[in-house]
């Protein structure tokens, strides 16, 4: 009996309850990734949407991403949101594994593996915005707004802050993340950009090419000293020629160079040849400010549809040698990487003309020429054809009769 009421005595403590809990709050992980470049009059921020939250847990509680711009000395954090300007919020749709399923309709009795299947789970919310993990590329004009400097009053009872001034006015960035509740995660990694005037563009470059390269070349501004070549699309039609403008927001990444570090002379090397496709290049001048670089606007984009009309090299060492009722030829194989064969030309000695043995390119290098008749004597050269339909130069002559 002591058993039994020791067990009733104890069993409503295991039960109790204890103090309540806050709700857990989960907080979307710093955007990775972030960077910042000017060129011309814009400022370009790169960042990467979080994909999980702070704790590591995913997917991510986010449903923004805000970008702050600051220009002065830089501030702690808590000033930087409050006394920056919000440049961009990015909108970030809510991840499919995250949308209700819809219930299957209709009965249900019987065992569950004769129930009807539910419907697929919906893609992602077509509403405007990104995905989480995505990459995207906010712009900001630099205009009057943006070269002014902000101050930070001193607060009551604290000692003023004295940050190390830029040597250069400069515009400083971060972009944080914030949940569905309105609360902002870890920021990013703080990026700047300098505000002195960009140098003045190149001029619009001219390009050529051979078989291996395309060669470009400019004119530079005045007291310019580096160069940056990028790839850009054949430049659209603009309403009433006016310059198109630049998305405040767009998938993708920072614009890169082709030359992989800064030109020192006007004139630019691109191996990238491939026929049939057409190229645009645009070019903008570099200037230094300490670590901080800005680049001018880009100069006329210049395109070329590249065109074979290279022919290839001439065979060479060709030699034939006559049998009992044909002639053999041979000859040294081309190294073109868009041969399409060779054409074998013969003639009837003397003065005959040469005429193509064969009604169609071969791609052997040898040929054993059985259409000969005996007591003749005849010449062959050989004749190398692209893809392009180029035909190079003769090949050596020889002469030979049938044995």
């Amino acid at each position: 009996m002591l058993a039994v009421a020791l067990t009733a005595v104890f069993m409503p403590a295991c039960g109790k309850k204890g103090p309540p809990r806050p709700p857990l709050q989960r907080l979307p992980a710093r955007p990775e990734s972030f960077a910042a470049r000017r060129l011309g009059a814009v400022a370009y921020l790169e960042f990467q949407i979080p994909g999980a939250n702070a704790d590591g847990t995913t997917p991510a509680d986010i449903r923004r991403v805000d970008v702050y711009g600051f220009t002065g000395q830089p501030p702690d954090l808590e000033e930087f949101f409050k006394r920056g300007a919000l440049v961009a919020s990015v909108p970030v749709r809510r991840p499919a594994e995250e949308e209700p399923v819809p219930k299957a309709k209709g009965k249900t009795g019987g065992p569950p593996e004769t129930w009807p299947a539910p419907p697929p789970r919906p893609a992602p919310s077509m509403q405007a915005g990104f995905d989480q993990g995505d990459v995207v590329v906010v712009t900001e004009p630099v205009g009057q707004a943006q070269l002014a400097e902000v101050a930070i009053p001193a607060k009551p009872g604290v000692a003023a802050r004295t940050p190390e001034k830029p040597s250069t006015p400069t515009r400083f960035y971060v972009a944080v993340g914030v949940n569905r509740k309105g609360q902002k995660g870890p920021a990013s990694s703080r990026q700047a950009v300098a505000l002195a005037p960009p140098p003045p563009a190149p001029s619009d470059p001219s390009v050529t090419y051979t078989e291996t390269a395309l060669t470009l070349a400019w004119t530079p501004g005045a007291e310019t000293g580096a160069f940056n070549v990028y790839d850009v699309p054949p430049p659209p039609p603009a309403p009433g020629g006016e310059k198109i403008p630049t998305p405040p927001a767009a998938a993708g990444r920072l614009p890169v160079p082709v030359n992989p570090k800064p030109l020192s002379s006007p004139s630019f090397v691109d191996s990238r040849v491939a026929f049939g496709t057409t190229r645009c290049y645009a070019v903008r001048a570099i200037s230094l400010f300490g670590a901080q670089s800005i680049e001018s606007e880009a100069s006329p984009a210049r395109c070329v549809t590249m065109v074979d009309t290279f022919p290839p090299a001439a065979p060479v060492s060709l030699t034939a040698i006559g049998g009992a009722g044909a002639i053999s030829l041979i000859w040294e194989a081309n190294r073109e990487t868009d041969l399409g064969g060779y054409l074998l030309m013969r003639a009837t000695l003397p003065g005959g003309d040469f005429a193509p043995v064969t009604p169609a390119p071969i791609a052997q290098t040898t040929f054993n020429d059985t259409t000969v008749s005996r007591g003749a004597r005849y010449a062959y050269v050989v004749l190398a054809i692209d893809t392009a339909g180029n035909r190079s130069a003769r090949s050596n002559r020889v002469e030979e009769a049938v044995r």
